[in-house]
């Protein structure tokens, strides 16, 4: 295997990175591809398998506490005083779950979780991640990239793997990701049966560098018939309103039928220093809860994202 060979081989992987949309913005008119690498790291069916049936498992487990409302506050309030973060965040679940009706929202449940393979202990999860549950689509991506560098060029690629080439673990992100919010963004607009077409909202942060990978989430939904739109917390402030049957609209764009949060895991941001408001942050915060209060599907609730808070 020559260096000129190797060279080759990155200098057009990252060209059919940054072609493909795997990276973060450098500016705000110019973009760096993500770190990737050149080949996957193996993993043998049986630990895939079991990774696989363990995640399934979990998200099913975090789903049912975090619509246990009881269980979840007994669990937090201990550290409420220590963390004014989980102070804010079981205050907000206490003014979306304090009323005898149910809260009307539909949780749509998307989450990450991160496994380590320990040389003794075997697997260990590192965190859940349930809210802005990102890199998926760059997963997938990134699947692609293998197949295509084993495709064109063999001989490196062979040589570049610490261990014997076995089948590239197939990978379908963007088409899960994209199918699930679908399915829960169309039964909301079937509800209501109103004109017009399905609306799914991201919630994003503000000059944020990591916009490729929701923008291929984004252009999935579109290509399945739903209108995407993106907004900050700060955006959102006054905009919302509520419509027939608890149904949540957005000024200037109409009903929403399901509002994906790649925000809101961090004080920073509900940050907005030209509102008028007694206390930092309440009035993005109280975004959020009005959020809940309506029939629309939602990823993440707020007792998702403290069922997996680290």
């Amino acid at each position: 295997m020559s260096t000129l060979d190797v060279q080759k081989l990155k200098d057009d992987a990252v060209e059919w990175a940054l072609t493909h949309g795997v990276a973060f913005k450098e500016s705000s008119y110019s973009a760096v591809h993500t770190p990737f690498t050149l080949t996957p790291t193996p993993i043998s069916r049986k630990s895939y398998q079991y990774l696989k049936n363990a995640t399934g498992i979990l998200s099913k487990l975090i789903y049912s506490v975090s619509e246990d409302h009881d269980f979840l506050y007994s669990a937090i309030y201990p550290i409420k005083a220590g963390n004014a973060f989980f102070s804010a965040l079981l205050n907000m679940h206490q003014q979306i779950h304090s009323s005898s009706r149910h809260a009307p929202r539909l949780p749509l449940l998307i989450m990450r979780s991160d496994f380590m393979d320990d040389n003794r202990d075997g697997f260990r999860l590192i965190e859940f991640n349930g809210i802005a549950a990102g890199m998926g689509p760059f997963g997938q991506r990134i699947h692609d990239l293998h197949h295509y560098l084993q495709r064109q060029y063999p001989a490196v690629f062979s040589d570049l793997s610490n261990q014997a080439t076995g089948a590239l673990v197939d990978n379908q992100a963007i088409e899960g990701l994209s199918a699930a919010i679908c399915q829960a963004t169309c039964r909301i607009k079937q509800e209501f049966g109103d004109p017009g077409p399905a609306r799914f909202l991201m919630i994003v942060q503000e000059n944020e560098n990591n916009v490729f990978d929701q923008h291929l989430l984004e252009l999935a939904l579109q290509q399945k018939g739903i209108e995407t739109h993106r907004r900050t917390f700060r955006e959102l402030h006054n905009q919302l309103s509520t419509g027939a049957d608890n149904r949540l609209i957005l000024e200037g764009v109409g009903p929403l039928d399901t509002v994906y949060l790649r925000a809101g895991y961090q004080y920073s941001d509900y940050e907005a220093f030209n509102i008028d408001e007694q206390e930092c942050c309440q009035a993005l915060m109280a975004t959020r809860v009005f959020i809940e209060q309506h029939r629309v599907a939602v990823n993440a609730t707020v007792g998702q994202q403290l069922a997996t808070s680290k």
